[in-house]
């Protein structure tokens, strides 16, 4: 398994990640221009799956034949791919500018790449093969342009920034992503592979994310990551501020911890709560204009507390109830589960080591916690 994961790194890092082209210096966007950054690349998007959704049904329905196929999908993936990279330099620069030589041959090998993938679909089409439904599929391809975005916006970050691979809101990681997690931090050279680019098993169903570390510093943050999430566009809808977007994270956070709490407790007072907190943030999207699709599911993480309270290899810790340095944990962040081991206390605060190699002060009296027996 190691000697994949170095292949896998060599082949992804024979690309524009070898080349000098990042700044000396963090360059700091003003978030106004990267938001209309994001929504440009939101139309681009759009029209790259509705293209390669059209091309295909007139494929099915013999109304073009296989090469015409071929030909409409690599000139739809060849622009977007272009259009994609250059937003993509500009949200990291915070100025447009044409791309280069070497960025254009870098485009040209990830359209080859892609049409290999593009040839493989179009026989699967004419041989009435494969598992998976055929729209569901072609989706896969317009949510792998996340990382065309995502590449113009890596190549030009300084040279020594520390890249750390952030595991996505599922329970159904993929073992290269739990791989990639667990190898934190890389390099702009030493990084293995960019969410939803098909580097990883899951291909562009990766829901991971990556966070820019520069001098110690986060560059980027769970916010660039979410507007980044095109998903989160809606016609007539606002995207939210970074400041509305800290507000979301507050709301969810106490939702959570609400729900969880009373799953655990069955006191009423926490139902209360959670339900009070789904109202202010109804109203607060509302009266905002903004588009939230998530919102605050509950199942899955329900489901999993529900498993942990069956587990006698773990328990839960309540007030008076302390874990100890060196035990295993589980924190329920949110609708997020992460493990990680305890190093010891800051006042009440855990700090917990987690297993993408963070290192978070966690707060007893805002998380639901299980230590191991």
């Amino acid at each position: 398994m190691f000697k994949e994961l170095l292949l896998l790194i060599e082949k992804f890092s024979k690309n524009m990640l070898k080349k000098n082209k990042g700044s000396s210096v963090q360059v700091v966007v003003p978030v106004k221009f990267q938001k209309s950054i994001v929504k440009q690349y939101s139309f681009v998007k759009n029209n790259y799956a509705n293209g390669l959704i059209l091309n295909m049904r007139g494929f099915i329905s013999n109304s073009i034949t296989m090469d015409d196929y071929l030909v409409s999908q690599k000139n739809l993936i060849s622009s977007a791919f272009k259009d994609a990279f250059s937003l993509g330099k500009s949200f990291g620069l915070g100025v447009s500018s044409p791309l280069d030589d070497a960025e254009r041959r870098f485009i040209v090998y990830q359209t080859t790449k892609e049409m290999n993938f593009m040839k493989n679909f179009a026989n699967d089409i004419q041989n009435f093969s494969g598992k998976m439904p055929y729209t569901k599929r072609m989706k896969m391809y317009s949510d792998s342009l996340n990382s065309m975005f995502g590449f113009g916006r890596l190549v030009y970050l300084p040279e020594d920034v520390k890249i750390y691979w952030k595991l996505g809101v599922t329970d159904k990681h993929c073992l290269d992503c739990l791989m990639f997690t667990a190898r934190n931090p890389y390099t702009k050279k030493t990084l293995p592979a960019f969410p939803k680019s098909g580097n990883s098993r899951c291909l562009s169903n990766c829901l991971c994310s990556l966070n820019y570390y520069y001098n110690n510093s986060l560059t980027s943050s769970d916010y660039e990551n979410y507007i980044l999430n095109v998903d989160n566009q809606k016609e007539g809808k606002d995207v939210p501020s970074e400041e509305q977007y800290n507000f979301y994270m507050e709301y969810k956070e106490e939702f959570y911890y609400n729900r969880l709490m009373y799953e655990m407790t069955k006191d009423k007072k926490y139902k209360e709560l959670y339900e009070d907190i789904r109202k202010d943030f109804n109203r607060f999207t509302k009266n905002n204009n903004l588009y939230i699709p998530e919102g605050f599911p509950v199942r899955d993480i329900l489901s999993e507390i529900r498993s942990f309270k069956k587990n006698v290899k773990f328990e839960f810790i309540d007030i008076g109830n302390r874990a100890i340095a060196g035990q295993l944990i589980s924190v329920f962040v949110g609708n997020v589960q992460k493990y990680g081991k305890v190093v010891g206390y800051l006042g009440e605060d855990l700090i917990v080591n987690f297993l993408d190699q963070t290192q978070v002060l966690i707060n007893p009296s805002k998380n639901v916690i299980f230590k191991e027996n």
